[in-house]
């Protein structure tokens, strides 16, 4: 699971910093969302994805 603040890497948009984690309800079902800023945003995205996504990549950022 990530953190609020990590960078990471989501299929179809590059590079993405968590802003948040929340519940939301979506057609009566609960689950935890990743809420997601891409980096080069020139249209001012905001993803959220279920935190169990088996359909969607993320991957973490190798630190050196």
């Amino acid at each position: 699971m990530f953190n609020i603040g990590d960078l990471i890497i989501y299929s179809g948009h590059g590079i993405c910093r968590v802003d948040n984690i929340c519940e939301k309800t979506v057609s009566g079902i609960t689950r935890t969302y990743y809420v997601l800023h891409p980096m080069e945003n020139n249209h001012q995205l905001i993803i959220s994805t279920p935190v169990n996504d088996d359909k969607v990549v993320m991957l973490e950022i190798i630190h050196q």
